[in-house]
């Protein structure tokens, strides 16, 4: 995972885009961040993969 990746992931967090109901949308965590949409959705879905991967799936895969 990228450093901005990272980033991206812990601002998600704390402006809500994980609860329920959702507090903040991908196009508002990318006026928080001074970036477009795209590219805040783009960053949050690249960080999240990584993260799933390593702790989700069994050991030797995806």
């Amino acid at each position: 995972m990228t450093d901005r990746q990272q980033e991206t992931l812990i601002v998600a967090v704390d402006a809500g885009c994980l609860d329920i109901p959702q507090s903040c949308s991908l196009a508002k965590l990318g006026e928080r961040s001074d970036i477009s949409s795209n590219a805040a959705s783009e960053r949050f879905r690249h960080g999240v993969k990584p993260l799933v991967e390593n702790t989700v799936y069994p050991e030797g895969t995806p």
